[in-house]
């Protein structure tokens, strides 16, 4: 997102008449049983946590956030102490990222997470038309009515193998449990999610979703952040509030 996140946070750009974070904390807002959101913060994070407050104030939701300047990778704040202690008791957690829109039935995944058990992680899938070549993919196989996460894959190996049809790509929203994954890790500690994924594929316990997003997109470049504006305008945005009727 260059040169803008040099002095704009991504999660401050506008989209509409709010910022992307605005967006986001305001469509998790109708999360089930959403109680408190965390969230963790590094570069110009003085910029950021004002708003933050502010927004989930009026939202009426508890908030903590917790500051990193070393631009750590993103699953740092999952084995940060603080965090730790404030999720102690915690059975899930849903985990979303500030870059993604997403219309969507949380109801319908937090139900599937519930009937597998609460696993260690919950996937939500997009299917990788359009994605970049460096993005990662995951494959599965069939267990129960979701698919149990077998090896991870990069987008340009999919198109080698003929096997691109079969993938798919997490869309930034997944249901985590923090205990189990704790309890997996022991000792360990990863900075981003891909490490942890690769862990958890090893101990069988990442699974993919059967619900996916109705509409989603990702903003990783400034033409996309424009291109989702002119959406939110004509009123096609990932980014924009629906209350989902279903989920594909």
């Amino acid at each position: 997102m260059l040169p803008e996140s040099l002095t704009t946070p991504k999660a401050m750009l506008t989209l509409g008449d709010g910022s992307l974070l605005s967006h986001v904390l305001e469509r998790i807002s109708f999360i089930p049983q959403l109680e408190t959101v965390y969230a963790s913060f590094g570069h110009l994070h003085e910029c950021i946590i004002p708003h933050f407050v502010n927004v989930t104030h009026e939202l009426g939701i508890s908030s903590h956030y917790y500051i990193d300047e070393r631009l750590p990778g993103t699953a740092y704040w999952l084995f940060h102490d603080d965090f730790v202690n404030a999720t102690i008791d915690e059975e899930y957690l849903w985990v979303s990222t500030v870059d993604n829109g997403m219309q969507i039935n949380f109801e319908h995944v937090l139900d599937e997470y519930e009937e597998l058990g609460k696993p260690a992680a919950l996937i939500v899938p997009v299917h990788p038309s359009q994605i970049s070549p460096e993005a990662d993919f995951f494959m599965g196989r069939q267990h129960a009515s979701s698919l149990l996460v077998e090896k991870m894959l990069q987008r340009h190996h999919c198109v080698t193998q003929g096997t691109l049809n079969q993938a798919f790509m997490a869309s930034g929203l997944q249901l985590i449990n923090p205990k189990k994954i704790r309890l997996l890790t022991a000792h360990q500690h990863f900075d981003c999610f891909r490490q942890l994924w690769e862990f958890l594929i090893q101990k069988q316990a990442l699974y993919i979703s059967r619900t996916t997003p109705i509409n989603w997109c990702k903003i990783d470049s400034i033409d996309e952040w424009h291109q989702e504006n002119i959406r939110y305008n004509d009123g096609k945005s990932a980014f924009e509030l629906i209350t989902p009727k279903g989920s594909s």
